[in-house]
């Protein structure tokens, strides 16, 4: 019952790059402004590393990633969840989490180049 690091970075870098071009998408064929749609995907992507953490917690079950992933989002998307207001403010600081990690790995980045 461990987590195996490798494999959830290598998947976590796999969402990354899926939710990039599902956010270019939503940009080209939807017209969407990609800042508006970037904290829907955060959550998105967090809902499925979730998933594949129990996975990896829990790796002789019989039940698949993707069925945690339909669990949690029906979780997350009950309307009248008695969780929901601890629910967003995790998530909320999750968003600001990630979006701060962002920028400074973007930083990080365009100071390499220079």
């Amino acid at each position: 019952m461990t987590i195996n690091l490798p494999r959830l970075k290598k998947n976590t870098g796999l969402l990354f790059i899926a939710g990039m071009l599902v956010l270019l998408t939503q940009k080209i064929g939807l017209n969407m402004p990609i800042i508006d749609a970037i904290p829907g995907m955060i959550i998105i992507i967090a809902v499925a590393m979730i998933a594949l953490i129990i996975r990896d917690l829990f790796p002789k079950s019989i039940f698949p990633a993707f069925g945690w992933v339909t669990i949690l989002g029906f979780i997350f998307s009950m309307p009248y969840n008695p969780y929901l207001q601890h629910l967003c403010t995790i998530l909320i600081r999750l968003i600001s989490w990630q979006l701060q990690l962002l920028y400074l790995l973007l930083l990080d980045f365009l100071l390499e180049i220079k």
